[in-house]
């Protein structure tokens, strides 16, 4: 028995030492002296780092592992309710839904070697600061009469329930009464009834745990009913014809539902808009459509029944600005040429188009031909300072056996003879535009043109001559006076 068990000790010496061992006990010495993968009494470990202390839910945390020897493969897993992500080959990112306790495992891997290593990592709620207590005191209006009864709310910012503490004193510091209350409802109501006249402040105390807040105010009792005063406010941006205007009336030391009437008037002292009516909270609205450019003013009277007062706020009105690209006014004053002077003088053909102009009142407009000079006179209605002109090239006919017609709108040629200079700045090409056009004379051409050019015609007793062809193109200039007073 006793051989035996020193004849085990031996085999497990001469394993340790890299040896075979026969079957017969004898060691058996390797030729090449190395020991053989395994075999070389390493062990295989792997270790974890994570952070130090406490970590907010809101962030991920980062964990990194090793092994020894190096080359192992690393595998990370969580307990806790954690969500690994693993980052490259010996990282992982932890992340965690709501605060607690975290245990990060890492499992290194080496043919059938393995080996672990643990930390835990801990994650707080992140940290939110209280709330911080406010109070405000709404108090009533100085009251008249005498009759003494007065009434408060009391506001906090805090939810939770809240203490509220009051306290009345009159001008000499003496207290008249106080009140205790709680409440969570984030308000509260206090009422009290002063002996008399006299100016009285009442302060509120708000606490929650700690936290102490508090607000005060100031009312006036008197023996005979207070004035009431008329305010408003009237929009300081620009009012632009179209618009909507609101005013907001106000009435102070009312003591009863209040009569506000409004009204506008324009520099004529004419009424453009008015409103009355009655309200109980101290306020009422005015609003309406400003039609008109101008100065205008608009005025409100308050009555409670007792007194009455009045204000007033200026208005101004400013027209529509005309459009981008609105044609301006021509600054010359020529008489312009109706003219066919673009065909020849000597009508040898009938293969060119002719060219018309009409003009069509758009609404609130008048239209008016004219014929010294030639032309219309486009009457608008908005003030605003321009108008939309409808052009119509009715009347305008192509040339015989023409197919197409092209139509170019442009300035005047800017000299007395139109049929000298080539037209100006083009405008549009459409064969019926309308057109904004600053108030103002303009000086206007029509240009036409088919795609035909016809070989002369000789008619009677007149030949062409040396002109071997009609034209393919016809204009006509005119006066467009735009008048919008």
């Amino acid at each position: 028995m006793n051989r035996r068990m020193k004849r085990l000790s031996a085999r497990r010496f001469f394993r340790k030492l890299g040896l075979a061992v026969l079957a017969g006990g004898s060691p058996l010495v390797l030729v090449s002296g190395c020991p053989t993968d395994g075999m070389n009494g390493t062990t295989l470990t792997a270790e974890i780092e994570c952070p130090i202390g406490e970590v907010a839910v809101s962030d991920g945390v980062l964990v990194s592992a090793a092994s020894d020897p190096d080359g192992a493969t690393l595998t990370f897993t969580a307990v806790g309710g954690a969500t690994v992500m693993p980052q490259g080959a010996s990282q992982a990112e932890i992340t965690v839904g709501a605060a607690g306790t975290v245990t990060v495992t890492v499992t290194a891997s080496e043919g059938t070697d393995t080996a672990t290593d643990t930390c835990v990592i801990t994650f707080a709620a992140p940290d939110v600061p209280p709330p911080t207590l406010s109070v405000s005191l709404a108090c009533p209006r100085d009251g008249g009469g005498g009759d003494g009864e007065m009434g408060v709310t009391a506001t906090t910012a805090a939810g939770g329930d809240v203490s509220y503490a009051f306290i009345v004193v009159d001008e000499s510091g003496d207290t008249i009464t106080t009140e205790a209350v709680s409440s969570d409802a984030g308000s509260v109501g206090f009422s009290f009834t002063a002996p008399g006249p006299g100016e009285f402040t009442i302060t509120v105390t708000a606490s929650a745990g700690d936290d102490v807040a508090a607000d005060s105010c100031t009312v006036l009792i008197s023996d005979e009913p207070l004035p009431i005063t008329a305010g408003l406010q009237c929009p300081t941006e620009v009012v632009t014809v179209g618009d909507t205007v609101s005013v907001s009336g106000t009435v102070s030391n009312a003591s009863a539902d209040v009569i506000f009437a409004f009204e506008a008037t324009d520099a004529e002292s004419t009424v453009v808009a008015e409103l009355t009516t009655t309200e109980n909270d101290g306020e009422a609205l005015f609003t309406y459509s400003a039609t008109e450019p101008g100065a205008f003013v608009v005025t409100v009277t308050v009555n409670d029944g007792n007194t009455m007062a009045m204000d007033s706020c200026p208005i101004t009105v400013v027209p529509v600005p005309p459009p981008t690209g609105s044609l301006p006014a021509s600054g010359s004053n020529r008489t312009p040429f109706a003219s066919s002077c673009a065909q020849n003088v000597v009508a040898c053909t009938t293969s060119f188009p002719d060219a018309a102009v009409t003009v069509v009142p758009g609404t609130g407009q008048g239209v008016a031909a004219t014929t010294s000079p030639v032309g219309f006179i486009v009457f608008g209605s908005g003030g605003d300072g321009f108008e939309t002109v409808q052009l119509r090239s009715t009347g305008t006919t192509m040339g015989n056996g023409a197919t197409t017609l092209t139509y170019s709108w442009s300035y005047g040629a800017t000299d007395a003879n139109p049929c000298t200079l080539p037209p100006g700045t083009q405008f549009s090409v459409e064969a019926n535009p309308n057109v904004a056009m600053l108030v103002g004379v303009h000086y206007i051409r029509l240009t036409v043109e088919n795609e035909l050019i016809r070989a002369a015609e000789q008619s009677g007793v007149l030949a062409c001559g040396t002109i071997p062809e009609g034209p393919k193109s016809d204009f006509v200039e005119l006066v467009i006076d735009v008048r919008d007073p």
